[in-house]
């Protein structure tokens, strides 16, 4: 029988990135900027002076260069309940060249997970993999998901994050906010076996 595939972000959501870009960003220009200042997803809106180009570049730089200090926002034992029963594929708009350091990094915190790691170019492309439920932070895909109304298939569980938290998004079940990763993929088990025991 195969397995159903899952679509989880990696930045924000299986990564905790952005407390390493804050020490970094922080460190070049002696400032003391938190995470509540990352208030949109869109580097723009943010109460941090940068551009998303600025942003991407730093982003890049971070993970090419201090990936290993990047932590896991989820155990591998976790992240082995899900792998168990469903086909998990990292999905990402990061370009595909820094790819190969998100796969150091999956091997070092999640040695021997069998996952594959797929690169977008944009956000609404998520949603054209042939995933029936994707975890992510980004509030531009709950969006996206609303703007296709039913003619998306897709099951977001949102990852409340201090850039998403002020929007509130209700689709028919579609759309399904979880305070963290880890209760996430407790909750999304749970109603899986629900499902299939009735």
């Amino acid at each position: 029988m195969q397995k159903e595939k899952i679509g989880l972000d990696i930045d924000g959501t299986l990564a905790d990135f952005h407390t390493v870009f804050l020490k970094v960003y922080n460190g070049i220009h002696q400032s003391n900027y938190t995470w509540d200042d990352i208030c949109d997803y869109k580097p723009e809106t943010w109460k941090i002076p940068i551009s998303t180009p600025e942003f991407l570049d730093l982003h890049g730089q971070i993970w090419s260069n201090k990936w290993e200090e990047i932590k896991p926002t989820i155990g591998k034992e976790t992240l082995d309940s899900l792998t168990e029963t469903h086909e998990v594929e990292i999905i990402t708009q990061r370009p595909i060249e820094q790819s190969e350091y998100i796969v150091k990094w999956l091997k070092k915190n999640f040695y021997g997970a069998d996952i594959k790691v797929t690169c977008v170019p944009t956000i609404d492309k998520k949603l054209n993999y042939g995933y029936k439920t994707i975890f992510d932070d980004a509030n531009t895909l709950a969006e996206e998901i609303i703007k296709r109304g039913n003619n998306s298939q897709v099951t977001l569980y949102l990852v409340t994050q201090p850039w998403n938290s002020h929007y509130k998004y209700e689709r028919d079940g579609k759309i399904i906010r979880i305070n963290d990763l880890k209760s996430g993929i407790e909750k999304f088990l749970k109603n899986e076996e629900h499902r299939v025991n009735y």
